[in-house]
């Protein structure tokens, strides 16, 4: 067993460095870098010259390193992520990108779990009805389910999600877990439920495909014996 994890560790390692090369080039590929957005910004709101926009954009590309050709940034960065587990700063958020992941893992992480033993319920129990009833309605029925679940790409299924809650049923809280009266209120049923509410489109998408993956295996397995 404890060989079997390490041959799995090992073989993610150059999946890992792949996509962080990947990552790397997509961050890269826009021209310019975010201190030339400081220049501009000191230019046009801050009223100062180019001169001085200029020198505060280069000393922001030496303190962070931008000033280093292209693979002693990524040698940097990479380095950052193993030794001290530094992400880098979100300029978005304006803190560091680890405080930012770590605000959202526990969420994803428990919508994760509550998807998975929600595909696997309920595939196992479709499977295994669709298995005891072959060549029936019913069969046939769990058998296009599976298939469009397997074959239709999820953020396909959330785009159509998404425009029919906008477009169709006018619903405008998209992208958030609860209602505004709700953000930091204690929880209560009455919560719960806006939760419920507001997360039952990822819950139900993220479901379906891992459903029909185990509905369609369950089913397969129990129809040879």
């Amino acid at each position: 067993m404890l060989r079997f994890l390490l041959m799995r560790v090992a073989s993610a390692i150059p999946v890992l460095a792949i996509l962080s090369l990947v990552t790397f080039a997509i961050i890269q590929a826009p021209p310019g870098d975010y201190a030339d957005y400081i220049r501009s910004q000191l230019i046009n709101q801050g009223g100062a010259s180019f001169a001085e926009a200029d020198a505060q954009a280069q000393a922001y590309r030496v303190e962070h390193g931008l000033d280093k050709p292209l693979p002693v940034q990524y040698l940097n960065w990479i380095g950052g992520i193993i030794t001290r587990g530094d992400f880098g700063y979100s300029l978005y958020y304006n803190k560091p990108v680890a405080d930012v992941v770590g605000e959202r893992l526990p969420r994803t992480l428990i919508l994760a779990l509550v998807c998975h033993l929600l595909a696997s319920v309920l595939g196992i129990t479709f499977g295994i009805w669709a298995a005891t009833r072959q060549y029936t309605w019913i069969d046939s029925t769990l058998s296009a389910i599976s298939f469009l679940g397997m074959t239709v790409p999820r953020f396909l299924m959330a785009l159509i999600i998404v425009y029919l809650l906008v477009f169709r049923f006018n619903v405008s809280e998209i992208g958030s877990f609860f209602s505004p009266q709700y953000g930091g209120a204690p929880w209560s049923w009455a919560k719960f439920a806006d939760l419920v509410k507001h997360v039952w489109p990822v819950v139900a998408i993220a479901t379906f495909g891992g459903l029909a993956t185990t509905c369609a295996s369950c089913a397969a397995i129990c129809s040879t014996r």
